[in-house]
């Protein structure tokens, strides 16, 4: 689904409930994120039904940050905000909405007008603290074609919307003044430093992070929210494994992502023991059945307690995050070597009994290529694995399993890659 679609399903999904948005500004899919202030975004009824009820994608990280999302023109996947600048109050949402423009882009959307935008910028960054590139180059633009007059009064009755405090409002002041003077970020940051900060007072403080805490752990519990999805990518070497993990990790924007690197194994005492016994024994398996039963069932467990402590290493991060490998136990089954030492049915059923991916990405490749890629590995090999990950994939996984040809282009690779864990995700988990 694009960027159009999207945010007209999100329309959609608010009339529905009879809420309004507008955008915060023009759509650019160049930008990390689209932003986008709700009606009545406190009301925890409407964060539900939004969750519960909309066709697209939609993931709430805390109580007031939540991310709907798209495929981009450049194939990837992208955030639109839908809970801009947690902070601001409804009041002020209603105002803004009330004095915005039809969008140039959108002509169903509105946007915030350039005068409301540029107080809005201007009270956002004294509220962070600090100004961003971004932000910083729309205030710019926006200086020189809005009055300092024009920006005063539509900050004035912001700040007395939100309720500020005068030293909120001086800060206010003096950010706009400096904006029409100076043209350097650094020098911006550097005078925004300046300005004496408020005195919290630190029972307080503590007592609102509780309060923030509470909330988030009662909203994301209460929603039953699904969890992100575990992806695992499996192919030969040379494949582009690595290369694909990489690009999505960085290219995706607003999903957190951690890359999990299954043959990094955590070692516990039980595997460092059983190692220590592998080493002995390997020196007298080569002419011993007896030595070479008892390695090959201390290769496997070894292998197999590897393998769990690195299941418990991704259930800790799969809380709101979506979890890239590199690799996955059935490279141990694949491997020729590993072919030599039998293993029976039983023990490789106690692998699948192992908790497996939401989703597997068998990359696939001309052992041609590949060979190129990596002049090292026997070609034989090569091929002898790639067709052993795709039996074993065929049987076990055939649910879970798309298969991704290497040999197009990397770009087409990542497109469909993209595609299936953006279906994935509005299915959920």
């Amino acid at each position: 689904m694009n960027l159009n679609q999207t945010l007209i399903r999100i329309k959609e999904d608010l009339l529905k409930q009879k809420k309004n948005m507008i955008l915060v500004n023009e759509p650019n899919e160049k930008e990390n994120d689209i932003d986008l202030l709700v009606q009545d975004r406190s009301r925890y009824l409407t964060k539900k039904k939004i969750l519960l009820n909309s066709r697209i994608p939609i993931y709430f990280y805390k109580q007031n940050r939540c991310f709907a999302y798209y495929i981009s023109k450049s194939a990837n996947i992208k955030g639109i905000d839908l809970f801009d600048f947690p902070s601001l109050t409804d009041n002020s949402i209603k105002w803004l909405i009330s004095r915005s423009i039809r969008s140039k882009k959108y002509k169903y959307l509105n946007v915030i007008n350039e005068i409301d935008r540029f107080s809005y910028f201007i009270y956002k960054t004294i509220k962070k603290n600090k100004i961003s590139i971004s932000r910083y180059k729309k205030i710019i633009k926006l200086s020189k074609i809005i009055s300092r007059k024009e920006l005063k009064n539509s900050l004035k009755k912001l700040l007395k919307l939100e309720n500020e405090n005068k030293n909120i409002i001086l800060k206010c002041n003096y950010l706009c003044s400096l904006v029409y003077k100076e043209k350097d970020i650094n020098s911006i940051n550097i005078n925004l430093k300046k300005i004496k900060k408020d005195k919290d007072n630190k029972v307080l403080k503590i007592f609102n992070l509780i309060k923030v805490y509470i909330t988030n752990f009662l909203i994301i519990h209460s929603l039953n929210q699904k969890r992100l999805p575990i992806i695992c990518f499996l192919g030969i070497d040379g494949s582009g494994k690595t290369s694909k993990i990489k690009h999505l990790s960085e290219n995706n924007n607003k999903i957190d992502s951690k890359i999990i690197e299954f043959k990094k194994q955590n070692k516990s005492v039980i595997t460092i023991i059983i190692y220590f016994f592998i080493k002995i024994l390997k020196k007298f398996e080569k002419n011993n059945k007896f030595y070479q039963l008892i390695y090959s069932r201390l290769y496997f467990y070894y292998f197999y307690f590897l393998s769990t402590n690195k299941i418990q290493e991704i259930k800790k991060y799969n809380k709101n995050k979506i979890i890239y490998i590199d690799r996955w136990w059935i490279d141990f089954f694949a491997a020729p070597k590993n072919k030599e030492k039998n293993f029976s049915d039983n023990l490789l059923n106690k692998f699948l009994k192992i908790n497996s991916p939401d989703i597997i990405l068998f990359n696939y490749i001309n052992t041609k290529k590949a060979i190129k890629l990596r002049p090292k590995e026997n070609i034989d090999t090569l091929e002898l694995k790639q067709k052993i990950l795709k039996f074993y994939l065929n049987l076990y996984f055939n649910n879970k399993t798309f298969s991704i040809n290497s040999s197009y282009l990397f770009h087409s690779n990542i497109k469909k890659i993209n595609k299936i864990i953006y279906l994935k995700l509005r299915e959920g988990f």
